[in-house]
This record gives structure tokens, sequence and C-alpha cells, in this order.
């Protein structure tokens, strides 16, 4: 097959375009514009899934008679799928058109969506949770907007890549009420049917936009290194590599788990339809805070104290559900720890950035999605689990508050970054 020649970023990513820069509209750096695609596109597909899934928790289990750890198994599906499947669709990223991948994407995510909301056979919804929804969601959404926006930019690739994660945190805000209006008027099968076929078209509309970077010559040792294609050998034997994966994906799970389960938490406790909803829109307000507060310092500051920081604040939200807290303290936590939810991508793929580089960003990151899918998958299953032995979530949410603590204790093993080298530049870098 034929292979892509990865283009280099234009060192200076400024607003404007300079000499010899790729200039978009009114002379903007094109790498802008493509950060503000994968805004988008990640909202839509991250709305719909992880904000979104817990929408249709009750309405799914009272019709198909699940119970709470069965219907949570959605979610696992989906993980699942994407820890098979993300090696492959990142490599793809790394090698062809990231515009061909998109396109293709979002008609899997789109049809697999329609298909769930037409049938009730749960062996074909967990098929095409797994190999539609799930793949589908890899090539046009969080793992699809890093790789690109990661390759347009370099001396402000974290600020690019928090300004890019923000779609994580708009889809509570915009995806997350409108499904949840549509599921209020409608059912929930003909809001998953309406939400696929709409991701379907507004995804491969965004995709046509897309340029490939620019091309600038190699000058330093850095930008080497930076450009260099990882063996994978060399990957899997890296220890910044599984530290960086396991304590990630012990946040990601955290925070997966409160999205699942705040909403039922809330309703619950006894919370009208319009608090719970508040409830997610304070998340995500702070979750937006807290990517704009990224995207100011993730080029400044060392970005373990940064995502150090975040896990603690998922450590203080888990322990205010412990106490069963007024509606008044729930949403005042929800609004300063929701950046812990928010934090968590940018920093991870900003972290993966520095310590990898860009020419082997979606193989990396590619294979590090099956170790945080499958940490991710025995917490969701076990919150379930223990909801459905005790009924209700206190034992659920001191789980998560002990894999934050182990999260911040891994990445406090993390070496600096003055102190890492990369793979021994005598490996050869096309062996993999």
């Amino acid at each position: 097959m034929p292979r892509l020649e990865l283009q280099k970023n234009i060192a200076a990513d400024s607003f404007r375009a300079g000499p010899g820069a790729a200039a978009g509209w009114f002379g903007i750096y094109y790498g802008w514009y493509t950060v503000a695609i994968t805004v988008l596109a990640t909202m839509l597909i991250v709305g719909s899934t992880n904000y979104a899934f817990a929408l249709f928790v009750k309405p799914v289990s009272a019709e198909l008679g699940l119970s709470r750890a069965s219907i949570n198994s959605g979610m696992i599906f989906f993980h699942v799928g994407t820890a098979i499947f993300s090696p492959l669709v990142g490599r793809a990223l790394d090698r062809y058109s990231a515009r061909s991948i998109a396109l293709i994407s979002a008609a899997l995510f789109g049809s697999g969506m329609t298909i769930i909301g037409m049938t009730s056979s749960l062996p074909l919804m967990a098929f095409c949770i797994v190999f539609l929804v799930a793949v589908g969601s890899l090539g046009c959404g969080g793992l699809f907007g890093a790789v690109v926006v990661s390759r347009w930019f370099q001396q402000l690739r974290g600020r690019a890549l928090a300004i890019s994660a923000m779609g994580t945190s708009f889809g509570g805000l915009v995806v997350f009420p409108i499904i949840a209006v549509l599921i209020d008027r409608f059912g929930w099968r003909i809001s998953l049917i309406a939400t696929g076929l709409g991701i379907w078209l507004i995804v491969s509309l965004l995709a046509l936009a897309l340029r490939q970077p620019p091309i600038v010559a190699k000058s330093t040792a850095e930008k080497l290194a930076q450009d260099i294609h990882w063996p994978l050998r060399v990957i899997l034997c890296s220890g910044q590599f599984w530290i960086i994966a396991v304590a990630i994906s012990l946040m990601l799970g955290v925070d997966g788990a409160v999205l699942v389960t705040v909403t039922p938490y809330a309703q619950e406790r006894g919370f009208s339809l319009s608090e719970v909803t508040s409830l997610m829109m304070a998340t995500t307000l702070s979750a937006i805070a807290g990517k704009i507060l990224i995207a100011w310092v993730a080029d400044k500051i060392d970005l373990r104290i940064l995502i150090v920081i975040t896990a603690f604040l998922g450590v203080v939200q888990c322990g205010v559900f412990l106490l069963t807290p007024s509606y008044e303290l729930l949403l005042a936590i929800n609004f300063i720890s929701g950046a812990a939810i928010g934090g968590t991508y940018p920093l991870y793929s900003a972290i993966v950035a520095e310590r990898f580089g860009v020419a082997s960003y979606g193989w990396v990151r590619g294979l590090m999605t099956p170790v945080n899918s499958l940490f991710t998958s025995a917490i969701l299953y076990a919150i379930g689990a223990l909801y459905d032995r005790d009924g209700h979530y206190m034992n659920g949410y001191l789980t998560l508050l002990i894999c934050a603590v182990l999260a911040i204790i891994l990445i406090l093993t993390l070496k600096k970054r003055d102190h890492y080298r990369g793979p021994n530049l005598m490996v050869s870098v096309q062996a993999a």
C-alpha cells in the first residue's frame, strides 16, 4: 500500500500565516481552521457517546429489561471496540489521508447509531457498537483530532491540542441537552437515529475542508527526534509508555464513570430533569474553563504537574459525592471539579506528543488506547456491579477516589522531560 510522506510543521505557529506558511481565509494560519474542524467533530462524537450515554440508561433498561450492570455493557462494548481497532486506526492516520479516514469513519459511526435505534436485538446492538460506532468514533473523533492537530503545530502544540480538546466539553454543553430534549419528546430510538444521521452528514462536510499540513525542511536534531517512526518493540519496552498509559487510563476511567453515573445518581436523589441538566452544564462549563487554562499554560509548565493537579480534582469530586451532598453543594463541586474531566484528554494528547513526537503519534496513541479501554471498561463494570449489589453508588465513588490517587502516584514516578530520551537513533525508524 502507498505510504504518505509525513509533512512537517511550520515552526512559527502564529495566528497569522507567515511567509511560506499555509494561509486560510483572512490570512489566518490554516492550522487554526484545522483546530476548529476537530473541535466541532469531537463535540459531536463525544457528546453523542460519552456524555449522552447516561441519558439512555433508564429508558433503554426499562424497555429491554436490563440491569444497571448490563446496560453499562453498552459503554464497555464501546471501549472494547476502541481497544481492538485504535492501533489500526492510529496507524492509518499516520500513513493515509486524514480526510479519507474521517469520511469513512463518519459513515461507520452514523450507520451504527441508526441500526441500534432500529433494532431490539442485543447481539446486533453489541456488533454495531464494537465494529461501527467505536471504529467511527476513533477515525473522526478524539484520536483523529489529536493526530491532525499535532501535525500542524510545533511551538504551540500544547495550546492547540488543548483548544482542540474543548470539543469534548462542548459535547456536554451542546449535544447533551439536544439529545435530552429529543429523548423526552420522541423517545430514545428516534433520538438515536436522528443523532446518527445528523452526525454522519455534518462530520462528512467538515472532513471535506481538511488540508494536508505544509512542508518545511528539517533543520535541528530536535525536529529529527520529533519525526522518528517508533518501532513497535521500542514503544512496548518503554517505561514512559506504560506509566503514561496506565496513569491516564485510571484518570479516564474515573472521568467516564463520573459522567455515566452522575445523571442516574442525581435522579435517584430526587432531583428534577432541569436540575440534572444544570449539573451536567456546570461540569461542562468547568471542563471548558479547565481546557482554556491548560491551553494558556501547557507550553510553559511541566505537564506532569498539570496532570497531578487534574487527578487531584477527581479525588476531591469523588470525595464530595461520598458525603451525599445537597444539590447546591453538588452543583458547586461539579462546577469546580469538572476541570478534572476536561483536563485529562488535552494533557494526555500533549504529553504523548512531547515524549514521542508526531510522526508516530497516531501509532503510539493507538497502542495506548487498548490499555485505556481495558481500565475504563473494568472501572465502569465495577461501578455498575457495585450499584447492583448495594443499591447505591457510595462504594463505587470510593473505588473511583482510589483510582485517582493511584494515577497521581504513577505520574509522580515519570521522569522529567530533560532526563528523557527518545528511541536510539541507530534503531531503524522504519521497523514496526
